[in-house]
Formats: C-alpha cells, sequence, structure tokens
C-alpha cells in the first residue's frame, strides 16, 4: 500500500522498506516480505534495500539478494514508464 501511494504521487526513488507486525505479546518486530511483495519491489524499486528478520535479528539485504532469479520482462517496462514520466 505505502509503495502504490508514492507512486500515486510521483515518488519513485526509495532507500529502504520494512514490514513490521504485532506478536500476540503486543511487541512490534520486523516481518518478511512475502514472494509476490518482493517481486513488485523488484520491479518498481530495482535497488531498494530490505530490512529483513534474520532469526530475530534486523538486518538489511537489497531486493535482488531476496529475489535472486526474479521476472524481468516486467520490471523492464515499468522502469521504462517511470523513467518516461521523470523526464
Amino acid at each position: 500500500a505505502a509503495l502504490s501511494d508514492a507512486i500515486n504521487q510521483k515518488e519513485y526513488e526509495f532507500d529502504a522498506v520494512v514490514a513490521v507486525r504485532q506478536t500476540s505479546e503486543g511487541d512490534i518486530v520486523v516481518a518478511n516480505m512475502c514472494g509476490k511483495c518482493r517481486q513488485i519491489f523488484h520491479d518498481y524499486a530495482p535497488e531498494i534495500n530490505v530490512i529483513v528478520n534474520d532469526d530475530g535479528e534486523a538486518r538489511v539485504k537489497n531486493i535482488n539478494e531476496l529475489l535472486p532469479f526474479a521476472f524481468t520482462r516486467q520490471r523492464e517496462k515499468i522502469q521504462s514508464v517511470i523513467k518516461g514520466v521523470k523526464a
């Protein structure tokens, strides 16, 4: 939702993203993105860093590390459109 909102406001450059969730005890913790979310960020923000939960430890990974064999055709189309909008 945050990515969609940013794109609707013509924001296309992103440094990092983190997903969080609330535990049953009420704590807020880093949650790992699902595969679909990883693909969407790979398409729209190809250089973004993602904060992940690695056995309770927050770590920073580039989206390409999280999705090493991603589909690229859609990414190419999206990036072409973004470049046109930014020009």
